[in-house]
């Protein structure tokens, strides 16, 4: 589970989380403490062995994420304001020596 910040563009945090079958949901926050309903959006997430908010990386001013597959490629995910993210793009290899990313 991670905490990207407002995915959806409506003022709100908002969280992701990833089941064990790589299924990626997202649960808009309500502005009061809670979150709404899990909203399915992805899949195949079940490669990757760290995902972490990453804050706005291209300064478009929406929430953007990276994620470290079992090979140690670090991947971005550009968010689209709309409740998702763009498609993936590569960042670099040599990761798996790492423990830890922040």
């Amino acid at each position: 589970m991670i905490g990207p910040g407002d995915i959806n563009a409506d003022g709100r945090a908002d969280l992701l989380v990833v089941n064990s079958a790589g299924d990626m949901y997202s649960a808009y926050g309500s502005g009061k403490g809670t979150f709404g309903a899990l909203n399915k959006f992805g899949s195949g997430w079940q490669g990757y062995n760290v995902v972490i908010s990453a804050g706005d990386l291209n300064e478009d001013g929406r929430p953007d994420i990276m994620a470290r597959d079992s090979g140690g490629v670090l991947w971005r995910y550009l968010g689209t304001g709309k409740g998702g993210f763009a498609a993936r793009q590569k960042v670099g290899t040599g990761y798996q020596k790492y423990t830890h990313l922040f």
